[in-house]
């Protein structure tokens, strides 16, 4: 009987550690986040100019950056990044940060959480642009 106890006691844990093991850390599937360029292309606008960002939060991967605004026109209508993460803790852990320093400076500021990353979209110029961009993010499965 003290067998049998210890041995389902040891399952129990180890079923539990196998459990907890993974707990915050469920990947993402590779290159899950949105793909910007071709969402704004087709809410109808265009990319003006982009770049990589460093991705300094805790679990970042990648950052970059967007310029966007309608065709035919140089001016800047948003500006737009996508930081990149290894799990959805990491991932949910910045979106927290950034909608907790919106409500202290960033007040022209829309963030989203879409597959892997953490979409701002921000320097609003238009909200006619940024209605679009919310469209056709909202339609990629962004929250």
């Amino acid at each position: 009987m003290r067998r049998a106890l210890t041995v389902l006691v040891a399952a129990v844990l180890l079923l539990a550690a196998a459990a907890l093991s993974g707990c915050g850390h469920a990947e993402f599937e590779s290159g899950s986040a949105p793909d910007l360029p071709r969402l704004v292309a087709e809410a109808g606008l265009v990319v003006l100019d982009e770049g990589s960002a460093e991705n300094r939060y805790p679990g970042g991967t990648s950052g970059a950056w967007y310029i966007i605004g309608h065709e035919g026109s140089d001016e800047a209508e948003a500006v737009v990044s996508v930081l990149r993460f290894e799990s959805r803790r990491d991932r949910d852990a910045a979106y927290r940060q950034v909608m907790h320093r919106m409500g202290r400076r960033l007040p022209h500021v829309i963030v989203y959480t879409a597959g892997d990353a953490v979409v701002q979209v921000g320097r609003i110029g238009d909200f006619g642009t940024v209605q679009d961009l919310n469209e056709a993010l909202l339609d990629a499965g962004a929250q």
